[in-house]
């Protein structure tokens, strides 16, 4: 099987990193591992680096499963810090204009449509149910991508009125909306780090739970 893990850092899940490093053999930048060929990409954080790098890769090559780890804020008290969630719906919430107190996006501006592809079940929908057994336990999520710099509260008020989501993150979209145009099976599993808005700084730390989790999702596959 072919897996490809996206990250923003490398720094960011160090333990898997030493564990292929010692129990794998690396021919270039794939990691082979039993019947497994793992190939991870560290992304960057800006939207652009994400889009392209992950836009780059898919086009030149072709995986069973596309995995992708990132933190993430909750709107919830039912996704607490330190939850994992799997982010199976998300929403382009960063691009449009405000409007005095309102915020209209590409949908309401007649920008995009839920009828144009890769959009399904009225929405950037991932139905992934491949290896079900060993993503089910993550609870599902709707999601929105948002931007670092958007943590003023008027805008988080905003937000939280307008899409109601469970989670944010920074860029999730710039990796979903690759895997659905390619019609690839991926998830993307975020790492409850803090509670909404998010920080106006990106934390380039260990995930902890999460690549923990990811050691044994890599063992399971």
């Amino acid at each position: 099987m072919k897996l490809l893990i996206c990250c923003n850092s490398l720094r960011q899940i160090p333990l898997t990193i030493e564990l292929l490093n010692r129990q794998s053999e690396k021919i270039h930048d794939k990691f082979l591992l039993g019947d497994k060929q793992i190939q991870i990409l560290a992304t960057g954080f800006a939207s652009f680096q994400v889009a392209y790098f992950i836009t780059d890769v898919l086009a030149k090559e072709t995986y069973h499963l596309v995995l992708a780890v990132s933190e993430a804020a909750s709107y919830r008290e039912d996704i607490p810090s330190g939850s994992i969630v799997n982010i199976v719906r998300d929403y382009p919430a960063q691009q449009g204009f405000f409007l005095q107190d309102t915020f209209r996006d590409i949908y309401d501006l007649g920008m995009w449509s839920v009828q144009d592809y890769p959009h399904q079940m009225g929405g950037l929908v991932n139905r992934t149910n491949a290896y079900f057994n060993i993503f089910s336990p993550y609870k599902k999520a709707f999601g929105i991508t948002t931007g670092i710099s958007d943590a003023a509260q008027v805008w988080y008020r905003i937000r939280k009125s307008k899409y109601n989501p469970h989670v944010e993150t920074i860029n999730g979209i710039y990796f979903s909306f690759p895997c659905l145009m390619k019609k690839l099976n991926f998830y993307h599993l975020a790492y409850v780090s803090t509670m909404a808005p998010l920080s106006q700084e990106a934390k380039d730390c260990s995930l902890s739970n999460l690549d923990a989790e990811l050691l044994e999702i890599i063992q399971k596959l």
